[in-house]
């Protein structure tokens, strides 16, 4: 065997055996970085077949050198007989390193080149693996999004709760201080001059009385009529303020049946327009000068579903989420005569025994 065959043995086996010995002792030198390197490592491969190549090219410079002599001399048509014999003796013995010479120049030229395309996938590879992790870390901050926003609306509904337990305290303090009184409509027709004129700036306002339940007590039935008429817009009657009182003016809320409140409540659209809200606030004002008790409040559009299944589409609120040019009243039972049909039954009771 020729020097070219045992240089191509030497490097094919070093291109396809591992290093077997310890490099424990050499952790932080050079060698084990190149040796942990697949840029140099591909870079020593293309240089050990450049040098297998010189290395066959030299070993076989004599032949490979005459060969090209008597070739040249035959393609120029000067060779001799004997030229032309030599020059076929010599081709036929040359076939090996020739193709050993090719087979190596093969090598170098393939090989670098599936290092550079491999340089190239891998680098696509990296963008690609790159992008999505963009779109992953995308995805998770619009998840964090999506639990902001379940954590802001649980935070509001908790704050739904918190305003409803202090409206229900403030509501019971504003009982205990409002005026033993008697119907809540003569108190409207006692005071009815002062409440028209103050609400009539608000004229053109649309409100809907809200009757809880099927029927009314006498004297909620007393006291919506008086509202209706001192609000209405009747012709050219001085004395009503001029509200817009038939769209529709009156409405029903069958599911209120089961609940049990007092006073006169007033709710309007947060989203409403200034003057909507004005008008609301003017007219809760208005009563309490009276001395009738009343509370008014706001509605956020937001809140809709929470409304829609505690207190039904009938109710005052969600017609003020679906209607924000309107004012919606519910006259509850009168507070005060409540307690004292309370009294005098407990009265009645305590003589009996």
């Amino acid at each position: 065997m020729g020097k070219a065959g045992i240089i191509i043995q030497i490097f094919t086996l070093a291109n396809n055996r591992a290093l077997r010995w310890s490099l424990a002792s050499f952790v932080s030198s050079p060698l084990i970085r190149f040796w942990n390197s697949l840029t140099a490592l591909q870079a020593a491969a293309v240089i050990s077949t450049l040098v297998l190549m010189i290395g066959a090219g030299v070993e076989y410079w004599y032949k490979l050198k005459f060969l090209a002599f008597l070739l040249l001399k035959w393609i120029l048509r000067k060779s001799t007989p004997f030229d032309r014999c030599a020059l076929r003796r010599l081709l036929l013995h040359s076939v090996g390193p020739i193709l050993v010479v090719l087979g190596i120049a093969g090598e170098f030229i393939f090989e670098g080149r599936t290092f550079i395309v491999e340089d190239r996938e891998e680098e696509q590879a990296r963008n690609i693996v790159g992008s999505l992790e963009e779109q992953a870390e995308s995805a998770q901050k619009s998840l964090g999004v999506i639990e902001d926003q379940e954590n802001a609306a649980k935070k509001e509904n908790d704050e739904l709760i918190i305003r409803l337990a202090k409206a229900t305290e403030q509501l019971e303090v504003l009982e205990s201080h409002v005026r033993v009184q008697g119907p809540r409509w003569q108190l409207l027709e006692d005071g009815k001059e002062t409440f028209v004129n103050a609400l009539k700036p608000f004229a053109g306002q649309r409100l809907t009385i809200v009757r809880c339940g099927l029927t009314s007590s006498s004297e909620q039935y007393e006291t919506e009529q008086s509202l209706i008429n001192l609000l209405g817009n009747d012709g050219t009657r001085k004395d009503r303020a001029g509200w817009a009182m038939d769209h529709p003016g009156y409405m029903k809320w069958p599911d209120c049946s089961y609940m049990t409140s007092s006073g006169l409540e007033i709710v309007w659209n947060e989203s409403a327009s200034r003057t909507v809200k004005d008008a609301s606030k003017a007219l809760t004002s208005e009563l309490k000068k009276l001395e009738i008790y009343a509370w008014g409040h706001g509605i956020q559009s937001a809140q809709r579903q929470l409304f829609l299944t505690n207190l039904g589409a009938d109710s005052p609120e969600i017609k003020a989420i679906d209607d924000p040019s309107g004012i919606f009243l519910v006259v509850w039972e009168n507070p005060m005569v409540k307690s004292q049909q309370t009294s005098v039954a407990k009265t009645k009771t305590q003589k009996n025994h």
